[in-house]
């Protein structure tokens, strides 16, 4: 009786490399599907949306800002017209009560009054003035204002400085600008007062038109050049002779100072006695 024949088994290592092939063949696959899968997006996006909400938030700090801006200046324009009204200037009161014409209260104090009569500049080193009308100006500093003289100069003050007002606004209003004063229409105003002035308001002083030579704003002539030197000579002078009258106001001002504290021990001994 023939005897079966058997089946050859597979040889076990060829096996093994088809099972590696086949593993082999899946990660190639699964790479390529990684390969294809989208990529996940990229920082720089974050970045541009973090400088968006920077942008959006400084806009929302320049809205505050203005608003709050806006804001004071109502409460200031508000607390303005309470002082026009106290003063005399009414809303809907005739050319003269809406003038201020018919005043009630001085906006020019007494304090104002000696101001405006001796003012100087703090700093004559810079050439504010000539040399003749800085030594006019240090010289009203020592002169002696009775409150009659401050009580004639605050009057006049006051009124010049309502038709100086009145005059200003009129023409601001005719010219079409409503958003403010600007210095030449109040120059304008201003300039036919000039010819009888001690000291005139309307031709720019002289340091400031060497400023302006000096930063190139305006131009200069040989002639200017040439006194530059001089012009920096008169200026040490007068500053040096400001210096020598702040130094006397001070000794005064204390000597005075002095005097009232000797009058007061003085009193309060006899009340004590």
């Amino acid at each position: 009786m023939p005897k079966k024949s058997k089946k050859a088994e597979p040889d076990p290592p060829a096996e093994e490399e088809e099972e590696e092939q086949q593993e082999q063949a899946k990660a190639d696959k699964k790479q390529k599907k990684r390969k294809k899968a989208p990529e996940p997006p990229p920082e720089p996006e974050e970045e541009e949306e973090e400088e968006g909400e920077e942008e959006e938030e400084e806009v929302d700090d320049a809205k505050r800002r203005k608003s709050v801006k806006n804001k004071k200046q109502r409460q200031k324009a508000a607390n303005y017209r309470k002082v026009a009204r106290k003063c005399g200037f009414l809303q809907g009161a005739g050319p003269n009560g809406s003038g201020g014409l018919d005043s009630t209260h001085f906006t020019v104090t007494l304090a104002d009054a000696k101001r405006l009569a001796q003012y100087v500049p703090h700093d004559f080193s810079k050439g504010s003035f000539g040399k003749e009308e800085a030594e006019a100006r240090m010289a009203l500093t020592q002169e002696r204002l009775p409150s009659a003289a401050l009580r004639v100069v605050q009057s006049r003050s006051e009124t010049l400085m309502r038709n100086i007002l009145n005059q200003s606004v009129l023409r601001m209003l005719e010219g079409g600008n409503r958003m403010g004063l600007d210095a030449p229409t109040v120059l304008s105003v201003i300039r036919p007062y000039a010819q009888n002035m001690s000291f005139t308001a309307v031709v720019p002083p002289k340091g400031l038109i060497k400023y302006a030579q000096k930063e190139g704003i305006i131009g200069s002539t040989p002639a200017d050049e040439q006194e530059a030197d001089a012009d920096d000579k008169e200026a040490k002078e007068i500053a040096k002779a400001s210096k020598a009258l702040l130094k006397k106001m001070a000794e005064e001002k204390a000597a005075r100072k002095a005097a009232r504290e000797e009058r007061k021990e003085a009193r309060d001994k006899a009340v004590a006695a």
